[in-house]
Formats: structure tokens, C-alpha cells, sequence
């Protein structure tokens, strides 16, 4: 970490456990020869990594792809009314619930509105949005050196439920 050189790639699957990855290699008790590494090593998942092992969904960063299947598809001027903060009985809802009234796509996307990319989805259908995230390659298997990166969307053959499909495309 002194030389800026990469030796490592770290993440917190838990906010409360307080670490410095720049000691891990240092005496926490020089006179008992014990090392930063037992007690971190003792945290669960401490050496689990979550920037190449986990499979959390991408979050936010569907949106973009959403929204070049919407310039794509000639949808760019696509209009939702989030008059309440939430779409699909509930189920998909905007960070704090908040509602942003009427989107375009450039709202939307400066306001990162799940509701609004969650309803363009739908109205894109599956077959227009998963081509567009399969130009992504969102579904494809890559190999890396250090680790092998998959990805899916909605691996549920044709069955494509609206929840389904909006919950992919935000």
C-alpha cells in the first residue's frame, strides 16, 4: 500500500468491523509475535472477495444499459409520471421512497429513479432490452487470470413477469 503497487483487492461485507488493510502484516503484540492478520482473519468473510467472488446484483449500473436500449430502440423521449415513489404494486421503490413526478430520460438518470427505468423495461419488452444487455455482455461467462466473472438476466427462459423485467432494467 506504501508504493501504490496492487497487492490486493479488499472489501467490507460488514460496516461495524474496523480494519486497516495497511497493518495486516504488522505486530499488534510484538512481545507475544501476534500479527493485525489473526484477529482479522477471525471476522467472518474477512478474506472473501467481493469485487471478484460475489454475486451481488450491479445495482444502478443496469440503468445505463437500460437507457441505450431506449436511444436505441428510438424510445429516447419515454415519459414516466412517478407520481408516488413506487411502481408495481410496491414491489420496486425509489432510494427513501422519494417521488420524483414527471422523468424523462435525463431526469432519470440524474436522479438514478428505479421506478422510471423499472416501467421503461416494460414498455422496451424483453426481447428489445435483453438484446441490448446481451451487447453488453450481460449473460456471458468471462475468464479472467485471478477470477472467472458471470452474469445472467432474467434466467427464466421466456417466463418474463413484469416485476421480473423491471427489477432487471433499474
Amino acid at each position: 500500500a506504501s508504493t501504490g503497487e496492487i497487492i490486493a483487492l479488499a472489501s467490507r461485507g460488514d460496516p461495524e468491523v474496523g480494519y486497516n488493510a495497511n497493518k495486516i502484516d504488522d505486530y499488534y503484540d510484538e512481545a507475544g509475535k501476534k500479527y493485525y492478520s489473526d484477529i482479522y482473519g477471525a471476522i467472518d468473510e474477512f478474506w472473501f472477495n467481493r469485487a471478484t467472488l460475489a454475486q451481488d446484483p450491479p445495482g444502478s449500473c443496469a440503468k445505463m444499459i437500460t437507457a441505450v436500449s431506449l436511444v436505441e430502440n428510438d424510445k429516447a423521449d419515454y415519459e414516466y409520471n412517478d407520481e408516488t415513489g413506487n411502481t408495481l404494486e410496491h414491489t420496486i421503490v425509489n432510494f427513501g421512497g422519494y417521488s420524483y413526478g414527471k422523468c424523462d430520460l435525463q431526469k432519470a438518470l440524474n436522479n438514478s429513479v428505479n421506478t422510471y427505468f423499472a416501467n421503461a423495461g416494460i414498455t422496451l419488452g424483453a426481447g428489445r432490452l435483453k438484446k441490448t444487455f446481451n451487447n453488453f455482455m450481460v449473460g456471458e461467462t468471462t475468464e479472467l487470470d485471478f477470477a472467472t466473472l458471470t452474469s445472467n438476466f432474467i434466467n427464466q427462459g421466456s417466463d418474463y413477469s413484469d416485476f421480473l423485467l423491471g427489477s432487471n432494467a433499474y
